[in-house]
């Protein structure tokens, strides 16, 4: 039986965070020698058959079916000894009047905080708090529809810098290397799924000369890292984001995915700047755009591994574009001249999407026309939130 701290929690967040870790930033190629998880891709003819973020992409996945990106940190009275499920029915195992998820190492079970991009587990004294590399052989015990179904385990933590500041960085977040079990002895695994997939992407375009390629697809993690976000409240399908925050929930996002990528480019609700303007507008532009949700429908046209260009706020182009993708605001593309998929850059695309415009227009559903971007210049937001482009191949 776990012994459990008494509740200290304001105290003991706040205090635990003074003690933040400082280790250094991570390589951007990938770690030679790792063997990478062989995880099967689900392909499309014409799109809107993809996982929410697309096919190909590096998500949270157990049991190589039940994928999600979220948890709740607290419960209710109405799930007793759990918090409140996700959307498939995933819940975090929680204990005490405040249905707190919990996190256990050894034979102490702590609190489970996501502050400012990191776990914590917290307690009051004489317990001590814990963050960074001390949460290493940590465990999460998560239920499915109510019953202990899988083991989340901290096998690796690290901090690591956001993509977008300049020098000089201080402020960081951590990095997670998790993996699953699954409770009925049924598979284990990484927690982030198409490893091998994105490893192997990463190799072909350095082949092909794009040494910049890792950099802006991992920017800064390692491929089979996760980092987690506290705060958004994400529906994938629909590609929204809610105005405000709920710290009550967190979001994971594993290398190369949709969400890691708002979260290191600061387009989550506690990663930007504060007083910005359009704030939400400006985090649901990032993410259409990512999904290439034109439409604003919710239905990806892309793959995990396209090459893009695009630029807004802090952002900018890693290689000037050849030509202009769209432009964009929250409700999608604004207009639209070459989507990416005309332009493949993996076989996974080509197969997927071998109709790029038949896709569109399949997912528009009449919902709007997308007229073609007047001026054609590249560097131009004609007063839109975000641009993207389609980089020399």
């Amino acid at each position: 039986m776990h012994g459990r701290c008494s509740r200290a929690e304001a105290v003991a967040v706040w205090a635990i965070r003074a003690a933040a870790l400082a280790a250094g930033i991570a390589a951007c190629a990938v770690v030679a020698g790792r063997e990478p998880e062989a995880v099967g891709v689900v392909a499309a003819e014409l799109g809107g058959q993809c996982p929410d973020t697309g096919c190909g992409t590096n998500s949270p996945v157990f049991d190589t079916l039940l994928e999600f990106h979220d948890l709740s940190l607290v419960g209710t009275p109405q799930y007793p000894g759990t918090t409140v499920p996700n959307d498939v029915g995933l819940a975090i195992v929680a204990a005490g009047e405040q249905h707190r998820a919990q996190l256990v190492r050894g034979a102490q079970s702590y609190d489970l905080y996501v502050v400012g991009g990191r776990f914590i587990g917290a307690c009051g004294p004489p317990c001590i708090p814990i963050e960074g590399t001390a949460l290493i052989g940590a465990t999460i015990t998560l239920t499915l529809n109510g019953k202990p179904a899988y083991l989340i385990s901290i096998d690796d933590a690290r901090s690591m810098f956001f993509f977008v500041d300049r020098p000089p960085q201080t402020d960081t977040i951590d990095a997670y290397s998790l993996s699953w079990k699954s409770l009925g002895g049924s598979g284990s695994g990484m927690l982030c799924n198409n490893i091998q997939l994105l490893e192997e992407q990463i190799a072909k375009q350095t082949g092909a000369g794009d040494e910049n390629f890792a950099r802006y697809e991992l920017m800064g993690m390692q491929t089979w890292e996760t980092i987690v976000f506290e705060g958004d409240v994400i529906d994938g399908r629909a590609k929204t984001m809610q105005p405000y925050a709920d710290d009550n929930r967190f979001n994971f996002g594993c290398a190369s995915h949709l969400l890691a990528k708002l979260r290191l480019t600061r387009n989550t609700i506690h990663g930007q700047a504060a007083g910005m303007p359009q704030a939400w507008e400006r985090r649901q532009a990032t993410m259409k755009m990512l999904a290439a949700d034109y439409c604003g429908t919710g239905e990806p046209n892309t793959v995990g591994g396209q090459k893009l260009v695009w630029k807004g706020d802090l952002m900018r182009y890693y290689r000037a574009p050849v030509v202009i993708e769209a432009r964009w605001d929250e409700t999608g593309a604004t207009c639209l001249t070459e989507p990416r998929m005309l332009h493949p850059t993996s076989d996974l695309g080509k197969k997927t999407f071998p109709r790029p415009w038949d896709a569109i227009k399949a997912s528009c559903k009449g919902h709007k026309s997308l007229p073609k971007c007047v001026p054609e210049d590249p560097a131009s937001f004609d007063g839109k939130l975000r641009v993207s482009g389609i980089p020399e191949l």
